[in-house]
């Protein structure tokens, strides 16, 4: 697995993003461990760390994206797994399971493009699945979002994270 670190103080991390064509279907699953690094304490409640996903076009991340999102709880010392959309420039966000720190899970996400609209579909490890219909016509090229701390708050301080391509 690769050690994908986001540095304190920062928002992005060094994961390095590809461009994949979406003509009418595609997928993509990847695997992730949180390490202890990535227990925090910060005041902004309302922040989802973003995780993984995609944006329809290349410059959709606030207009078009599908990505998976988390967060720390101190009260029971577990990552909060979110998803966490952007439709026609409107965010939504819902919890959707928990982890482990130090446990490879299995992120995988679907989009099946119809001629006006498009599905598209969140598994977490076989186990959880929340699917999502898009009224847009998705543009043909997706951008992949990797891991970003905070929506105002920067990371408090160095954080890692384990990715692999499945």
């Amino acid at each position: 697995m690769k050690k994908i670190t986001i540095f304190k103080g920062f928002h992005f991390s060094n994961f390095f993003p590809k461009i994949y064509r979406c003509d009418k279907n595609f997928e993509k699953t990847v695997n992730i461990s949180f390490d202890k690094s990535c227990a925090y304490d910060i005041n902004e409640k309302s922040c989802v760390n973003k995780l993984w996903g995609f944006s329809s076009g290349l410059l959709g991340v606030h207009k078009n994206s599908y990505r998976f999102g988390w967060t720390y709880d101190k009260d029971t010392e577990q990552i909060i797994i979110w998803t966490y959309l952007y439709i026609n420039g409107r965010l939504y966000k819902k919890e959707l399971t928990t982890c482990d720190f130090d446990t490879e899970y299995e992120f995988n996400i679907k989009i099946e493009q119809n001629n006006d609209s498009a599905k598209v579909v969140f598994k977490f490890n076989h186990l959880y699945t929340k699917v999502f219909d898009i009224p847009i016509k998705l543009n043909k090229y997706l951008l992949e979002l990797g891991y970003y701390f905070g929506g105002k708050t920067r990371a408090p301080h160095k954080m890692n994270i384990l990715y692999e391509e499945g």
